[in-house]
């Protein structure tokens, strides 16, 4: 298997404390087989699988050029969801807001990802910061916590899943906002 790459919004570290040290979060997270490392808390933009050389190139000047168009922006962080069944869930997130700044960014990278070659998602985009998955069968009930914060956008990142490692992901790029 080659080396996977994705598009992603740095969570800063006061959020990623607050989600990492929720009792009632992680209490959640116990009957799930694989919990995120809170270093590797992101909201994913576009998530690419392998890439060339040349297409990562591609991408990264694309994003450079699409970074000094898109001004900072804000987004709330608030709430606790699942994706799959209510009783066994495939992933627990905590909810991010879809504001039109982040709907603006995320379509850019989109067309731009489309233009190069790279296949468009077809499902909605639902922003979110996962905090474990792949459930295990054991009780679940989603829990009723306060989480709500404002996450600060001013870049994203390119990076690079190092399956192996601890925190997994690693940014090979950076892509200050300027706009």
């Amino acid at each position: 298997m080659g080396t996977h790459y994705f598009f992603g919004i740095h969570v800063e570290e006061e959020i990623r404390a607050s989600i990492s040290e929720n009792r009632e979060l992680q209490k959640a997270v116990l009957p799930f087989k694989k919990q995120t490392h809170p270093r590797d808390y992101h909201i994913t933009l576009k998530f690419f699988g392998e890439l060339s050389d040349e297409l990562r190139k591609e991408l990264i000047q694309q994003a450079n050029d699409l970074a000094s168009k898109i001004k900072p922006f804000t987004i709330d962080v608030q709430g606790v969801a699942t994706f799959g069944l209510a009783s066994s869930p495939r992933v627990l997130y905590v909810e991010t807001e879809l504001n039109q700044s982040l709907k603006q960014l995320q379509a850019a990278i989109e067309d731009k990802a489309s233009r190069l070659g790279i296949t468009k998602e077809t499902r909605p985009y639902i922003p979110h910061i996962t905090v474990a998955r792949r459930f295990n069968g054991q009780a679940f009930t989603l829990p009723e916590t306060q989480i709500n914060h404002r996450l600060h956008v001013v870049d994203f990142r390119l990076y690079e899943v190092r399956p192996n490692l601890i925190p997994r992901y690693h940014t090979v790029s950076q892509f200050t906002l300027k706009g």
